[in-house]
């Protein structure tokens, strides 16, 4: 709706340039910038008008370049002014309406910067970690952790909340060996949302990039085979192995590094866990029991 009001505004002021005059009523450099207009003693910079234009999209762009664009334009930002003058003049800046509407705007600008500003600290303290070993990768320690794992697995997987309903989910899944008729069970017995929509599909997994508890059964397990149930935080999960796939360094190298990172910022944030006092209240802890 802005951008449509803007366009507009900008198509409808031609006749407001050609009512200026020609001699500015002050300097014509304001702020090591070239001033263009003065409304009501305040000027419209060269500065202004580009930083206006950067707001349009693309095709308007190209507009104010123009000789008649670049004179729409400014009758535009020249109408913007005689809009906030008389705003102003009507005391519309005094209103409790507006004046809530920019404490609201001034608050939301503090909290954005805030969390910009927490965000670009975290960001430097991982680059300074990576930089010093604590938490960087070499290509050695990539190497040697594809000698050990050049594969990804791929599992169906359902959780069940209730370990006796799991115990009996398993016993009727005995003699099951097809993905079909395991996303059956999967889609009548999970209780989690995602697996119950998909059948228990999972994406692929190279080993440590998933639950270490389920990894490990998930490897040594045969195709096809149905295993659990398999208690973690989440619940307790019936999986069945559906694909092996040997992976090329190049394939892997990417992710093992992800992985190794992982790893060691779990070992950073462990370390920080004793150096630093923490607190959780008890209605959180009860909650998540």
């Amino acid at each position: 709706m802005k951008k449509i009001l803007t366009i507009t505004l900008i198509l409808t002021c031609v006749a407001c340039s050609s009512r200026q005059d020609n001699n500015l009523p002050g300097p014509a450099v304001y702020n090591n910038s070239p001033v263009l207009a003065y409304v009501d003693n305040q000027p419209i910079t060269q500065r202004d008008f580009d930083n206006a234009a950067n707001n349009l999209d693309d095709n308007f762009k190209k507009f104010v370049t123009t000789k008649s664009g670049r004179a729409n334009f400014l009758s535009f930002l020249i109408s913007e002014k005689l809009l906030l003058a008389d705003a102003k003049d009507r005391g519309i800046d005094l209103t409790p309406e507006y004046q809530a509407e920019i404490a609201a705007m001034e608050e939301g600008q503090r909290a954005a910067l805030e969390t910009a500003k927490n965000f670009a600290l975290r960001r430097n303290l991982l680059e300074s970690l990576a930089k010093d070993g604590t938490i960087g990768v070499s290509e050695e320690e990539i190497k040697d952790y594809y000698k050990k794992y050049p594969y990804e697995i791929t599992i169906k997987q359902f959780i069940i909340s209730d370990a006796q309903k799991a115990a009996d989910v398993m016993r009727q899944m005995r003699n099951v060996r097809s993905t079909s008729k395991f996303a059956d069970f999967a889609r009548q017995f999970s209780d989690e949302p995602l697996s119950k929509k998909s059948g228990g599909d999972m994406p692929p997994f190279i080993p440590g990039e998933y639950l270490p508890q389920i990894e490990v059964p998930a490897a040594n397990s045969k195709l096809m085979e149905v295993q659990g149930f398999i208690t973690t935080a989440q619940g307790h999960h019936i999986i069945m192995k559906v694909a092996e796939k040997h992976l090329t360094y190049n394939e892997a190298k990417d992710r093992i590094k992800m992985i190794i990172e992982n790893h060691k910022l779990d070992s950073y944030l462990n370390s920080l866990n004793k150096k630093y006092n923490i607190s959780i209240a008890k209605e959180e802890i009860n909650e998540n029991k």
